[in-house]
Formats: structure tokens, C-alpha cells, sequence
């Protein structure tokens, strides 16, 4: 008698996905390894979604296939777990500057404002402040004292603002009392300019209980209306203001998207943060980092205590940090540079065909560089990349680096 023997086995979907993604992975950091410059594994922020879409094709394929020849399969949860755990851990250890990004911009999202505030407090929401814009009109003074401030644009005739008062150590009704005596006030200060004053208060002393106002200020896309805002305690958000915007924080980070004109941004302790500016960007912070991408007529930074991280200056570059780290990356050289680190090191990424004249002069540590022309392991180091031209002036106490893409 012949004993035949049956195959329990199943054949596991999306395995092929899982190895072929580690395979990726592997690739990315070792061109890291082989270059210098450039980053290859932060292409996993622009392609990672390819691995699930990847996945669902290959579930989706074979199980069509497999239940024509009626096969046993199943689902491969725990290679393709493994796949996205390792690109995770590569991506956070390898681009830890690009996964704050990625976790500052999901933060930065108006519709959360109702739901940022802290643990215990009660939020009550005031009533929506709503005033025509007359032609004369051109600038908005904000004066604050704790509280996160939002500023968007949008497609509306009137300037709208929405606010929400927290109270802490308070029961419901003691806080309705405390909010009811916190008052937003929105006039015309003189013909051209309105002032939003969040520090005026309908009793003669503000309420006892700690609290926040959190303000949401809604403008006009088509009003060129110029922005000043001075706050105490408090973060600032603005997304495409569409004229200058100045921003004063004496406690609290500042993050400036989409400006289509001049932004000057200064904190005494926080982060500062800037993408896409097409005015000149001049950010000052005494305690934080700033942050910056794709900033299009000029830049001037000054950071006491903190690092600078910069990519994409199309235009001049001036830099000056006190006490931290700086890393500059841009894809052209299209104006002056000048980068000075009192205490820290200085990291450059530019094209490999860029046309620069070099001056770079490290106190204490060494020049690293792999552009030819240039010698590299000095403490200084003065020539020209191609043709020369456009100016590269770094002085820094500690490393510099010079590296180009690719």
C-alpha cells in the first residue's frame, strides 16, 4: 500500500514584499556608506507608502491565484511587520532632523487648536469676533500674553477670530465666571491699522485661576494686510501670510509657512521653524533651534543657544550660532554665504559642479572636504570650486565639513 503524504503548509502573501523592502533598505545605507554628501535613506520619506500599496497588490494577487488552484495561503503579518519596523528604526536613527519636521508639520494643523489644551484645564470657547476690512487697512497689530496664536488666510471678505479661554484649578462654574471676564478686544487704532488686544480684561484685575487663550485669527487671501504680533507665553502659527509678518515671543516656538513676503521671527526661548518663505527670512532665537526649507531671498540667523538646520537657501546666507550645531544643505550656491559657530561645528552639502570661492577657517578642529580642488584635514582652507564667483565664508571653534552631493 502507498502512503501518500499531504502538505500542511501554507504559502505566506506579502513575503516577497517584505524582502524585497529590506533589500531596498540595505541598498539606501549602503550608497550612504559608498557617498558623501548626501543622504540616500531620507528617500524613504518621499517613497515609503510603495511598501503597503506593494503589500495589499501582492495579498490581493495571490490570494486570487492560490484560491484558483485551491492552495492554502495566508497573510505574512509578520515579515512585512518586520519590514516597516526596520524602515522606521533606519529612518529615525539615520534622518532624526527629517522625522522632527514630519512630526512638527502633523502638529501644525488648525483644526486641533480646540483640542491643545492641558490636562485638567476647562475650555470654554468665546464668542467669534467678525469686522470688514475697509481699503485703508493695511496692518494688524496682535498683543498677547499666554496663549498659542494661529493665523491663516482663506477665502472669506471679513477677518475672523475665534478664540477658546482654558481655566485651570477651577470647577466648571468658576471657570464660566473667569472666562466671562477675559475679553478679546479687535479696534481700529488709526485709519490704517487694527489692534487685537488679548491682554484687556472686563473687571479691573484679570482672574485669579491660572489660564490660557488660544486665538485663532482667520484674514482675507486678497487683503495685503501687514502682521505684528507680540506675545508673552505662547507658541505662533502662521500659514501663508500673504505681506510681511513680524512675530515677537518671549516663551514659545514660532513656525512660518508659505510666506509670500518678508517674515522676521524672534523668540527669547523656543524653536523657530520656516519653510517655503518667499521674502527675506530674519529669525533670532536666545534658547532654541531653528529650523528652515526652501527659503527664497535672503536669510539671516542668529542663535545664542541652539542648533541651525537649513536646506534649499536660494538666495544669501547669513549665520551666526553661539553655542550648537550647524547644518546647511541646498541643491545651488545663489548668493554670499557667510556661517560663523562661536562653539560647535559647521556641516555644508552642495552640488559637485557648484562655482565657489572658499574661505574657511576652523579655531580649534579641522576641514573636512571631498571636493578635489580643495585640500582637506586643515585647519584652513582659501581656493575656488570650478570657476569660483560666489562667496563661502565659514568660521567656526570646531569641525567644519564641506561635502558635495552624489
Amino acid at each position: 500500500m502507498t502512503q501518500q503524504f499531504v502538505s500542511t503548509s501554507f504559502i505566506r502573501a506579502g513575503r516577497f514584499t517584505a524582502a524585497i523592502s529590506l533589500v531596498c533598505i540595505g541598498g539606501l545605507l549602503l550608497w550612504d556608506a559608498l557617498s558623501t554628501g548626501y543622504s540616500h535613506i531620507r528617500l524613504l520619506k518621499v517613497w515609503w507608502p510603495l511598501i503597503p500599496i506593494s503589500w495589499f497588490f501582492e495579498v490581493v494577487v495571490t490570494g486570487f491565484l492560490l484560491h484558483r488552484q485551491k492552495k492554502k495561503w495566508k497573510i505574512d503579518l509578520i515579515g512585512i511587520s518586520a519590514a516597516l519596523i526596520v524602515a522606521v528604526s533606519v529612518f529615525l536613527v539615520a534622518q532624526p532632523n527629517l522625522f522632527q519636521n514630519w512630526v512638527r508639520s502633523i502638529q501644525f494643523d488648525f483644526s486641533m487648536m480646540k483640542q491643545m489644551v492641558l490636562e485638567g484645564g476647562v475650555p470654554i470657547t468665546k464668542p467669534i469676533i467678525e469686522q470688514q476690512l475697509s481699503e485703508d487697512i493695511d496692518q494688524l497689530t496682535v498683543v498677547h500674553g499666554t496663549g498659542d496664536i494661529y493665523i491663516e488666510t482663506a477665502e472669506i471678505d471679513t477677518i475672523e477670530v475665534e478664540s477658546i479661554v482654558t481655566i485651570y484649578e477651577a470647577t466648571q462654574q468658576e471657570a464660566e465666571v473667569a472666562a466671562a471676564a477675559i475679553e478679546l478686544k479687535l479696534e481700529q487704532a488709526t485709519p490704517n491699522k487694527l489692534v487685537l488686544d488679548g491682554k484687556s480684561y472686563t473687571g479691573s484685575d484679570k482672574p485669579k485661576q491660572p489660564f490660557q487663550l488660544d486665538i485663532k485669527i482667520t484674514i482675507p487671501e486678497e487683503k495685503l494686510l501687514e502682521l505684528d504680533i507680540q506675545v508673552d507665553k505662547g507658541n505662533v502659527y502662521a500659514q501663508r501670510p500673504v505681506a510681511p509678518i513680524y512675530v515677537h515671543a518671549n516663551e514659545g516656538d514660532i513656525r512660518i509657512v508659505d510666506a509670500l513676503d518678508r517674515v522676521e521671527a524672534r523668540t527669547s526661548k523656543g524653536d523657530i521653524e520656516c519653510n517655503d518663505i518667499e521674502g527675506m527670512a530674519v529669525l533670532h532665537t536666545m534658547k532654541g533651534n531653528v529650523y528652515g526649507q526652501r527659503l527664497q531671498a535672503g536669510v539671516e540667523l542668529q542663535v545664542q543657544q541652539g542648533n541651525i538646520e537649513l536646506d534649499e537657501i536660494n538666495s544669501t546666507l547669513h549665520a551666526v550660532a553661539h553655542n550648537g550645531i550647524v547644518n546647511v544643505s541646498s541643491s545651488k550656491l545663489s548668493g554670499y554665504w557667510s556661517v560663523e559657530n562661536l562653539k560647535g561645528d559647521v556641516n555644508l552639502s552642495l552640488p559637485q559642479d557648484v562655482n565657489m570661492a572658499v574661505d574657511l577657517h576652523s579655531l580649534q578642529g579641522s576641514i573636512t572636504t571631498n571636493y578635489s580642488s580643495l585640500a582637506s584635514e586643515q585647519s584652513a582652507v582659501i581656493g575656488k570650486v570650478g570657476e569660483g564667483g560666489v562667496g563661502l565664508r565659514v568660521r567656526a571653534s570646531g569641525f567644519i565639513s564641506l561635502q558635495h552631493k552624489g
